[in-house]
């Protein structure tokens, strides 16, 4: 990833920065995920522990709620983790139809 925004224009870059910026809710909803993705067994402890420190721990950082050591790179993969873990969660609680019995009428 770092290696594919180096030629990336610095203007280009920060403007990406800014919209991966985190609320208070998005960053505790980010905290929350991996947490439950590593209790589940979906991500490594090393995984999860990368993803907290990305975030900067139990408050938010001063970067648009990210850490100013965490680059653009980093948030970018923090923020495509978050979403295919929200994703598989979301679609593992979806309640599943009853299938139609074609040889019974209402």
């Amino acid at each position: 990833m770092r290696e594919s925004l180096r030629g990336v224009p610095p203007a280009r870059q920060e403007s990406l920065k800014r919209k991966l910026d985190l609320s208070l809710l998005e960053f505790c909803k980010y905290q929350d995920e991996q947490a439950i993705a590593h209790a589940g067994g979906k991500i490594t402890y090393e995984e999860a522990r990368t993803v907290y420190v990305a975030l900067g721990g139990e408050t938010p950082g001063p970067d648009g709620g990210w850490p100013r050591e965490t680059d653009l790179a980093a948030r970018i993969i923090v923020t495509k983790l978050m979403v295919e873990l929200m994703t598989r969660r979301q679609a593992e609680h979806r309640p599943q139809r009853p299938k139609k019995n074609p040889g019974v009428t209402p």
